[in-house]
């Protein structure tokens, strides 16, 4: 509704109740005289019409001068007041309200315009704060990013659901290598094949590592935890599905309470290792074999 409707209906409404107010105030008085008193105040009406009207019309007038000053004065500068306030808590911040109304108006007025700067400026301290947290956590990152790929091996950092939150060249390298060759079939015992291209932010590392060899690194870092050990990792053997070995090492990373926030694996490729290892102890084994004395034939005795 339109301020001057409801300014008009405002004014109706109140000239309508004052006018019962009077009338049934009248009725109330004529019932109480006597007739000879009656009698005498209509007469006096008669007499005096011009001046009883007269005070009437002055009396509605101040009334409705006395209505119109607090409707302008008041109820316009409060609907004012809604609506800029209105504007400054979802559309612009920076509005600032200048309304021309009563004292009390003015005074909520000023007082919503400091709340208004004290929310502005507190909004850009944060926006600031922000910032620089976010242009330090992206250094930091930017910074571990270069460090991880200078290493030789393959590092992986992982939250606590197991999501890949990054990784090196090494290890996405290492875990291309880890996906079995399409020339043969992988053994019955091998792990899962790693799709190529798998490996990526905010993916599952137990869809590439078996979840009960996370879960056991965890088990045996909280162990050597309570033992207060000073050093706080674990080791484990992975088996990729083209049947090599990586050899896992798994570090807790801590929040500021000193509680999980996630891990690191780093990966080393121990298969040539493995292999080196296996040939020499063929090669020592065979040795072994070739340097043994040999047992003298046996004589058979004389007749």
């Amino acid at each position: 509704m339109r301020l001057n409707n409801k300014f008009w209906l405002f004014a109706i409404v109140c000239t309508a109740f004052t006018t019962a107010i009077t009338v049934t105030l009248a009725v109330i008085f004529w019932h109480q005289i006597d007739p000879p008193g009656q009698e005498l105040l209509i007469r006096l009406l008669k007499e005096q019409f011009w001046y009883f009207f007269s005070t009437g019309v002055f009396l509605f007038a101040a009334f409705g001068f006395t209505l119109d000053w607090f409707f302008r004065f008041y109820i316009i500068p409060l609907n004012q007041l809604i609506e800029e306030t209105r504007i400054m808590n979802t559309v612009n911040p920076a509005h600032r309200l200048n309304i021309d109304g009563s004292r009390e108006v003015r005074i909520i007025s000023a007082l919503i315009n400091t709340l208004g700067d004290q929310y502005l400026s507190a909004q850009h301290i944060i926006d600031q704060s922000i910032a620089a947290a976010k242009a330090k956590t992206e250094a930091e990152r930017n910074l571990l990013a270069t460090i991880m790929a200078e290493l030789t091996q393959g590092v992986l950092i992982c939250n606590l659901s197991g999501r890949i939150l990054l990784y090196n060249r090494k290890a996405q390298w290492l875990l291309d290598k880890a996906r079995p060759s399409n020339s043969g079939e992988a053994p019955e015992e091998a792990t899962p094949s790693v799709p190529k291209g798998f490996i990526g932010l905010d993916r599952s590392i137990y869809n590439l590592i078996e979840e009960p060899l996370i879960h056991y690194a965890f088990k045996e870092i909280q162990d050597k935890r309570d033992r207060q050990s000073k050093s706080v990792t674990a080791r484990f053997v992975w088996v990729t599905g083209s049947r090599r070995q990586v050899e896992v090492e798994m570090l807790p990373i801590l929040d500021e309470n000193e509680q999980f926030a996630g891990f690191a694996l780093i990966l080393t490729d121990t298969t040539q290792q493995f292999e080196h290892t296996r040939r020499l102890d063929h090669h020592l084994k065979i040795s072994i074999k070739t340097c043994a004395p040999q047992s003298p034939p046996s004589v058979p005795p004389s007749t």
